[in-house]
């Protein structure tokens, strides 16, 4: 992802640190929505849970689609089913 995109478009932050810098997500995005996410993730039962723990790609309540890492988020802020569940 261009960098000079991640910053100019309101959807998050970059940090560095000495020697590299690194993508840290904090959803400024003014389209992200915290609650969506909660009943989103309060309506998966336990067998799409044991199935997105063997994927590498899972969906997000994002309403564009988006999916993500296991351990991630998408680029509009919302995080996997298993991030929000604290299984990873």
């Amino acid at each position: 992802m261009c960098l000079d995109h991640f910053n100019s478009n309101g959807r998050g932050t970059i940090e560095s640190s000495p020697g590299f810098m690194y993508e840290v997500y904090t959803p400024t995005n003014p389209e992200y929505d915290q609650e969506l996410e909660k009943k989103w993730v309060a309506g998966l039962s336990d067998e799409q849970l044991e199935k997105y723990s063997m994927d590498s790609v899972l969906p997000t309540a994002c309403p564009d689609e988006c999916k993500a890492e296991p351990d991630g988020k998408c680029s509009h802020g919302y995080s996997s089913p298993l991030l929000l569940l604290n299984l990873i």
